[in-house]
């Protein structure tokens, strides 16, 4: 599931995105927090203006749970940065999002 959002992600599919999240989604992150799938797809759409590459690097499965750690290469702020996610699916879809990562330079830091 964490994968095939990975891979959308790469492709820039926002309606294959859309489709793996659940309606009551929560993210929350380093910058954000977020407690609707659309509000969170509205985020990602968004951002993936400025993504040029998205690369997982490890992707770890235990039940419900998914760890997923990728590379995100952007044009803006231009650079690539190494981001961590703790993902729970449930019923084929992403319920909750966990991102950890350095925000300073989405900041200007």
């Amino acid at each position: 599931m964490v994968e095939q959002w990975l891979a959308a992600w790469n492709r820039k599919d926002l309606a294959a995105m859309r489709q793996l999240l659940a309606d009551d989604l929560l993210f929350e992150g380093s910058m954000d927090r977020f407690t609707s799938g659309d509000a969170y797809h509205a985020l990602m759409g968004e951002l993936t203006k400025a993504v040029t590459e998205v690369k997982p690097l490890k992707v770890w499965t235990d039940g419900h749970d998914v760890a997923a750690f990728y590379d995100l290469s952007m044009s803006k702020p231009a650079g690539t940065y190494p981001i961590a996610e703790w993902f729970e699916v449930e019923s084929g879809k992403i319920r909750r999002v966990h991102s950890v990562f350095d925000a300073r330079p989405f900041v200007g830091g």
